[in-house]
């Protein structure tokens, strides 16, 4: 399904509703082991968004992971725009509620939103930290 899904550009959309992947604001994995992770990247690009994070803009879904293997975000760092590290249920709303804030904004920036979403308890945002391992 996937070859044919890219050899005809089909994005990944949802079955529900069949609205493309891409055209939502916030999209939440459950990592409850390591071997998802590149489920979990392979999923973004068949979705037409950017694989990194840091390629992503106002124009893209907030991309956050929890779950077991989320107590080690580091392995994620550059795909994922924000961890919720423990019981998600604690801090789900707090991040809906900061999505809808600031993605109703008349400027709405990236950046700002995901300041805001580092200042939730639980919540980790890796590109307010220094990769210290690579240098």
């Amino acid at each position: 399904m996937e070859a044919l899904m890219r050899e005809h550009g089909i994005p990944l959309y949802t079955l529900e509703s069949k609205r493309p992947l891409a055209c939502f604001d916030l999209i939440g994995f459950t990592l409850p082991y390591e071997t998802l992770y590149t489920n979990t990247i392979n999923i973004l690009d068949l979705a037409g968004i950017p694989v990194r994070s840091v390629d992503r803009d106002e124009t893209h879904p907030i991309i956050i992971a929890g779950g077991h293997s989320a107590t080690n975000p580091e392995p994620m760092h550059a795909f994922i725009d924000a961890f919720a590290i423990g019981e998600g249920e604690e801090v789900i709303h707090d991040i809906i509620n900061a999505i809808q804030k600031f993605k109703t904004a008349p400027n709405f920036k990236r950046g700002e939103l995901l300041v805001a979403l580092a200042q939730i308890p639980g919540v980790y945002v890796p590109r307010f930290y220094e990769d210290h391992i690579s240098r």
